[in-house]
């Protein structure tokens, strides 16, 4: 008995999906050749393509470059600084120097005339009685013909504004009302701390 042949068209498909297996498992062979190592990856610096590594201490190590030899070398981390949150301070106002607070007042030299008194003094001169006995003066001082120096609010202490010397019982708001203005405006026209803190005889500058 003769036997059967086996059919062409099959054994051209049996040869067709041995090609393709074997093509199949040489590329999977080569990719699996060019992937980088674990832990490792490529970048390219300057044209040149560069395999790094990065150590247990997170610093990089250059595992290979093309054309180059000898062994990896560490290239220590860029380390940004940390953000931080903390707010900015606020600003505050800077107290008046010393030398500031004493060209507040100025003296002039006044002769004393039969009708002076203190109260007429005060009305003549940019001044208050108790910023006169601040300074020395007093009705016993008052004597006619007398040369007295009599302590006045300094009109230069106030470029542009107006000089007012504080009275008894007095405050940053009662006077910055009286002026027409808002207590932060008498703030910051008199660099004020954030208490408002005026003295009994200072000298503000009002608009």
């Amino acid at each position: 008995m003769r036997s059967k042949s086996p059919n062409p068209i099959i054994i051209l498909t049996i040869i067709i999906v041995a090609i393709v297996l074997a093509l199949g498992l040489f590329l999977a062979l080569m990719f699996v050749q060019s992937r980088p190592p674990e832990g490792t990856s490529q970048v390219t610096v300057e044209g040149t393509d560069v395999m790094i590594d990065m150590n247990p201490n997170d610093a990089v190590m250059l595992v290979d470059s093309p054309g180059q030899g000898g062994e990896a070398t560490a290239v220590p981390p860029i380390i940004l600084p940390t953000p931080t949150d903390t707010p900015l301070p606020p600003p505050t106002a800077t107290p008046l120097p010393p030398t500031a607070v004493a060209n507040q007042v100025i003296f002039v030299s006044h002769t004393v005339g039969g009708a002076d008194t203190l109260f007429s003094l005060s009305n003549q001169y940019n001044t208050t009685i108790p910023l006169m006995a601040r300074f020395g003066i007093s009705s016993a001082d008052l004597i006619p013909g007398n040369v007295i120096a009599i302590a006045v609010a300094n009109p230069a202490f106030c470029p542009g504004r107006r000089p007012y010397v504080v009275g008894e019982g007095e405050s940053a708001f009662g006077i910055s009302q009286a002026a027409g203005i808002t207590l932060e405006e008498f703030r910051q026209i008199n660099n004020l701390d954030a208490n408002y803190t005026i003295h009994f005889t200072d000298v503000v500058c009002l608009p």
